[in-house]
Protein backbone atom coordinates (compact mmCIF):
# COMPACT_ATOMS: atom_id res chain seq x y z
CA UNK A 1 0.00 0.00 0.00
CA UNK A 2 1.42 3.37 -1.11
CA UNK A 3 1.68 6.13 1.46
CA UNK A 4 0.02 9.42 0.42
CA UNK A 5 1.96 12.60 1.11
CA UNK A 6 -0.01 15.39 2.77
CA UNK A 7 -0.86 18.37 0.49
CA UNK A 8 1.40 21.30 1.00
CA UNK A 9 -0.51 24.51 1.72
CA UNK A 10 1.00 27.29 -0.38
CA UNK A 11 0.73 30.52 1.63
CA UNK A 12 1.99 32.52 -1.33
CA UNK A 13 -1.26 31.90 -3.18
CA UNK A 14 -3.25 33.06 -0.18
CA UNK A 15 -1.10 36.17 0.07
CA UNK A 16 -1.51 36.97 -3.62
CA UNK A 17 -5.28 36.46 -3.50
CA UNK A 18 -5.54 38.58 -0.33
CA UNK A 19 -3.42 41.30 -1.92
CA UNK A 20 -5.58 41.28 -5.04
CA UNK A 21 -8.78 41.47 -3.02
CA UNK A 22 -7.35 44.27 -0.90
CA UNK A 23 -6.23 46.18 -4.02
CA UNK A 24 -9.61 45.64 -5.63
CA UNK A 25 -11.38 46.87 -2.49
CA UNK A 26 -9.19 49.97 -2.30
CA UNK A 27 -9.68 50.65 -6.01
CA UNK A 28 -13.45 50.35 -5.72
CA UNK A 29 -13.44 52.62 -2.67
CA UNK A 30 -11.37 55.24 -4.50
CA UNK A 31 -13.58 55.00 -7.59
CA UNK A 32 -16.72 55.32 -5.47
CA UNK A 33 -15.20 58.32 -3.69
CA UNK A 34 -14.28 59.99 -6.98
CA UNK A 35 -17.73 59.26 -8.40
CA UNK A 36 -19.38 60.56 -5.23
CA UNK A 37 -17.27 63.73 -5.27
CA UNK A 38 -18.04 64.26 -8.95
CA UNK A 39 -21.74 63.74 -8.30
CA UNK A 40 -21.66 66.13 -5.34
CA UNK A 41 -19.79 68.70 -7.41
CA UNK A 42 -22.31 68.44 -10.25
CA UNK A 43 -25.19 68.74 -7.80
CA UNK A 44 -23.53 71.79 -6.25
CA UNK A 45 -22.98 73.44 -9.63
CA UNK A 46 -26.28 72.54 -11.23
CA UNK A 47 -28.73 72.56 -8.32
CA UNK A 48 -27.60 73.75 -4.89
CA UNK A 49 -25.49 76.68 -6.06
CA UNK A 50 -28.11 78.21 -8.39
CA UNK A 51 -30.81 77.85 -5.72
CA UNK A 52 -28.58 79.50 -3.12
CA UNK A 53 -27.70 82.31 -5.52
CA UNK A 54 -31.38 82.86 -6.30
CA UNK A 55 -32.09 83.05 -2.57
CA UNK A 56 -29.29 85.57 -2.05
CA UNK A 57 -30.33 87.61 -5.08
CA UNK A 58 -33.92 87.75 -3.83
CA UNK A 59 -32.69 89.17 -0.53
CA UNK A 60 -30.46 91.67 -2.36
CA UNK A 61 -33.40 92.73 -4.49
CA UNK A 62 -35.35 93.60 -1.35
CA UNK A 63 -32.48 95.23 0.51
CA UNK A 64 -30.74 97.19 -2.28
CA UNK A 65 -32.52 96.93 -5.62
CA UNK A 66 -35.85 97.88 -4.08
CA UNK A 67 -34.41 101.18 -2.73
CA UNK A 68 -33.03 101.82 -6.22
CA UNK A 69 -36.52 101.39 -7.67
CA UNK A 70 -37.91 103.74 -5.02
CA UNK A 71 -35.33 106.37 -5.98
CA UNK A 72 -36.21 105.88 -9.65
CA UNK A 73 -39.92 106.41 -8.92
CA UNK A 74 -39.09 109.57 -6.95
CA UNK A 75 -37.13 110.99 -9.88
CA UNK A 76 -40.14 110.54 -12.17
CA UNK A 77 -42.76 111.80 -9.70
CA UNK A 78 -44.75 114.65 -11.26
CA UNK A 79 -45.20 116.28 -7.84
CA UNK A 80 -41.44 116.56 -7.38
CA UNK A 81 -40.95 117.92 -10.90
CA UNK A 82 -43.71 120.51 -10.47
CA UNK A 83 -42.39 121.51 -7.06
CA UNK A 84 -38.89 122.09 -8.41
CA UNK A 85 -40.23 124.05 -11.37
CA UNK A 86 -42.79 126.25 -9.59
CA UNK A 87 -43.03 125.89 -5.82
CA UNK A 88 -39.56 125.53 -4.37
CA UNK A 89 -40.28 128.27 -1.86
CA UNK A 90 -42.72 125.97 -0.02
CA UNK A 91 -40.20 123.81 1.84
CA UNK A 92 -42.93 122.19 3.93
CA UNK A 93 -44.33 120.35 0.92
CA UNK A 94 -41.07 118.65 -0.06
CA UNK A 95 -40.19 117.96 3.59
CA UNK A 96 -43.47 116.10 4.03
CA UNK A 97 -42.95 114.21 0.77
CA UNK A 98 -39.40 113.07 1.65
CA UNK A 99 -40.48 112.19 5.17
CA UNK A 100 -43.27 110.00 3.82
CA UNK A 101 -40.85 108.13 1.54
CA UNK A 102 -38.27 107.71 4.31
CA UNK A 103 -40.74 106.38 6.86
CA UNK A 104 -42.84 104.28 4.50
CA UNK A 105 -39.85 102.31 3.20
CA UNK A 106 -37.73 102.49 6.36
CA UNK A 107 -34.79 104.24 4.68
CA UNK A 108 -32.02 106.06 6.52
CA UNK A 109 -32.66 109.19 4.47
CA UNK A 110 -34.52 110.46 1.42
CA UNK A 111 -33.14 113.58 -0.23
CA UNK A 112 -33.51 116.10 -3.03
CA UNK A 113 -31.04 118.59 -4.52
CA UNK A 114 -32.33 121.41 -6.70
CA UNK A 115 -30.26 122.37 -9.74
CA UNK A 116 -31.81 125.84 -9.81
CA UNK A 117 -31.18 126.86 -6.20
CA UNK A 118 -28.54 124.26 -5.21
CA UNK A 119 -30.56 123.66 -2.05
CA UNK A 120 -30.23 120.23 -0.43
CA UNK A 121 -33.45 118.96 1.21
CA UNK A 122 -34.16 115.95 3.43
CA UNK A 123 -37.10 114.78 5.53
CA UNK A 124 -35.92 117.31 8.13
CA UNK A 125 -36.23 120.18 5.70
CA UNK A 126 -33.49 122.37 4.22
CA UNK A 127 -30.09 120.82 4.95
CA UNK A 128 -27.51 122.97 3.17
CA UNK A 129 -26.75 124.93 0.01
CA UNK A 130 -24.28 122.94 -2.04
CA UNK A 131 -21.25 124.74 -3.47
CA UNK A 132 -19.03 123.68 -6.35
CA UNK A 133 -16.03 124.83 -4.29
CA UNK A 134 -16.96 122.57 -1.38
CA UNK A 135 -15.27 119.17 -1.78
CA UNK A 136 -18.04 117.51 0.20
CA UNK A 137 -20.45 118.53 -2.55
CA UNK A 138 -18.33 117.15 -5.38
CA UNK A 139 -20.63 114.14 -5.68
CA UNK A 140 -23.47 116.27 -7.05
CA UNK A 141 -21.52 118.23 -9.65
CA UNK A 142 -19.68 115.10 -10.75
CA UNK A 143 -22.97 113.22 -11.06
CA UNK A 144 -24.59 116.13 -12.91
CA UNK A 145 -21.88 116.09 -15.56
CA UNK A 146 -22.07 112.34 -16.19
CA UNK A 147 -24.16 110.80 -18.96
CA UNK A 148 -25.62 108.21 -16.59
CA UNK A 149 -29.04 108.96 -15.14
CA UNK A 150 -28.35 107.11 -11.89
CA UNK A 151 -25.44 105.99 -9.74
CA UNK A 152 -24.53 104.38 -6.45
CA UNK A 153 -22.22 106.53 -4.37
CA UNK A 154 -20.68 105.62 -1.01
CA UNK A 155 -19.89 108.77 0.91
CA UNK A 156 -20.75 110.61 4.12
CA UNK A 157 -22.52 113.86 4.88
CA UNK A 158 -21.37 115.81 7.91
CA UNK A 159 -24.97 116.84 8.59
CA UNK A 160 -26.02 113.17 8.87
CA UNK A 161 -23.32 111.88 11.20
CA UNK A 162 -19.90 110.35 10.67
CA UNK A 163 -20.98 106.94 9.31
CA UNK A 164 -20.54 106.10 5.64
CA UNK A 165 -23.78 106.10 3.67
CA UNK A 166 -24.64 104.37 0.42
CA UNK A 167 -26.52 106.94 -1.64
CA UNK A 168 -28.62 105.84 -4.61
CA UNK A 169 -28.82 108.94 -6.81
CA UNK A 170 -31.22 109.56 -9.71
CA UNK A 171 -31.44 112.63 -11.95
CA UNK A 172 -34.70 114.52 -12.40
CA UNK A 173 -35.60 115.90 -15.84
CA UNK A 174 -38.41 118.14 -17.07
CA UNK A 175 -40.40 117.50 -20.24
CA UNK A 176 -37.70 119.20 -22.31
CA UNK A 177 -34.99 116.92 -20.90
CA UNK A 178 -33.48 119.69 -18.78
CA UNK A 179 -32.02 118.48 -15.48
CA UNK A 180 -34.00 119.82 -12.53
CA UNK A 181 -31.92 118.21 -9.82
CA UNK A 182 -31.13 114.90 -8.17
CA UNK A 183 -33.04 112.78 -5.70
CA UNK A 184 -32.58 109.44 -4.05
CA UNK A 185 -32.26 107.20 -1.03
CA UNK A 186 -29.51 106.80 1.54
CA UNK A 187 -28.69 103.53 3.34
CA UNK A 188 -26.17 103.17 6.14
CA UNK A 189 -23.26 100.97 5.06
CA UNK A 190 -23.55 99.11 8.37
CA UNK A 191 -26.98 98.00 7.16
CA UNK A 192 -25.44 96.63 3.94
CA UNK A 193 -22.56 95.07 5.86
CA UNK A 194 -24.92 93.11 8.11
CA UNK A 195 -26.62 91.70 5.05
CA UNK A 196 -23.30 90.55 3.55
CA UNK A 197 -22.28 89.06 6.89
CA UNK A 198 -25.55 87.11 6.96
CA UNK A 199 -24.82 85.69 3.50
CA UNK A 200 -21.35 84.54 4.59
CA UNK A 201 -22.50 82.94 7.83
CA UNK A 202 -25.78 81.47 6.56
CA UNK A 203 -24.76 80.31 3.07
CA UNK A 204 -20.94 80.27 3.31
CA UNK A 205 -20.81 82.73 0.41
CA UNK A 206 -18.73 85.87 -0.02
CA UNK A 207 -20.83 88.40 -1.93
CA UNK A 208 -19.27 91.30 -3.84
CA UNK A 209 -20.77 94.09 -5.89
CA UNK A 210 -18.56 94.91 -8.87
CA UNK A 211 -18.85 97.23 -11.86
CA UNK A 212 -18.08 96.52 -15.52
CA UNK A 213 -14.36 97.16 -15.07
CA UNK A 214 -14.05 94.63 -12.25
CA UNK A 215 -13.86 97.16 -9.41
CA UNK A 216 -15.39 95.99 -6.12
CA UNK A 217 -17.47 98.87 -4.76
CA UNK A 218 -19.32 96.98 -2.01
CA UNK A 219 -17.96 94.09 0.08
CA UNK A 220 -18.15 92.93 3.68
CA UNK A 221 -15.94 95.19 5.77
CA UNK A 222 -13.07 93.84 7.89
CA UNK A 223 -13.44 90.39 6.28
CA UNK A 224 -12.69 90.82 2.58
CA UNK A 225 -9.87 93.04 1.31
CA UNK A 226 -10.61 92.52 -2.38
CA UNK A 227 -10.98 95.90 -4.07
CA UNK A 228 -10.56 94.84 -7.71
CA UNK A 229 -10.69 91.52 -9.52
CA UNK A 230 -7.29 92.22 -11.09
CA UNK A 231 -5.71 91.72 -7.66
CA UNK A 232 -5.75 87.99 -8.46
CA UNK A 233 -4.32 86.63 -11.69
CA UNK A 234 -7.06 84.11 -12.44
CA UNK A 235 -9.89 86.49 -11.56
CA UNK A 236 -8.26 89.17 -13.70
CA UNK A 237 -8.41 86.87 -16.72
CA UNK A 238 -12.12 86.26 -16.05
CA UNK A 239 -13.14 89.95 -16.01
CA UNK A 240 -14.20 90.08 -19.71
CA UNK A 241 -16.37 86.98 -19.26
CA UNK A 242 -17.74 87.94 -15.85
CA UNK A 243 -19.12 91.20 -17.25
CA UNK A 244 -20.87 89.43 -20.12
CA UNK A 245 -24.58 88.68 -19.63
CA UNK A 246 -24.47 85.05 -20.75
CA UNK A 247 -22.13 82.83 -18.73
CA UNK A 248 -23.15 82.55 -15.08
CA UNK A 249 -20.72 80.08 -13.49
CA UNK A 250 -16.93 80.10 -13.35
CA UNK A 251 -14.28 77.87 -11.78
CA UNK A 252 -10.85 79.07 -10.68
CA UNK A 253 -8.11 78.21 -8.22
CA UNK A 254 -6.48 80.44 -5.64
CA UNK A 255 -3.70 79.51 -3.23
CA UNK A 256 -4.07 75.88 -4.29
CA UNK A 257 -7.81 75.73 -3.55
CA UNK A 258 -10.65 75.40 -6.06
CA UNK A 259 -13.44 77.98 -6.06
CA UNK A 260 -16.76 78.41 -7.80
CA UNK A 261 -17.87 81.89 -8.80
CA UNK A 262 -21.37 82.72 -9.92
CA UNK A 263 -22.87 86.05 -10.89
CA UNK A 264 -26.16 87.80 -11.21
CA UNK A 265 -26.35 90.96 -13.25
CA UNK A 266 -28.80 93.80 -12.80
CA UNK A 267 -29.46 96.98 -14.65
CA UNK A 268 -30.20 100.36 -13.11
Amino acid sequence: MQNLKPMRFDYRIVFIITALLFTLSISLTVLNYIESMDSTRKQLKNSSLPLTVDNIYTKIQKQIIEPNLIASVMSNDTFMKDWLAHEENDVGQITQYLGTIQNKYNMFTAFLVSEKSHNYYTANGFLEKIDINNEHNDWYFSFRDKAEQSEVNIDYNKHMGEALIMFINHKIYDDNNNMLGATGIGLKTSYINEMLKFFRERFNFNVYFINASGQVFIAEQEVNNLTHLNQHEELSRLIPDITKPDKQLFEYTMNGEAYLLTKNMSQN
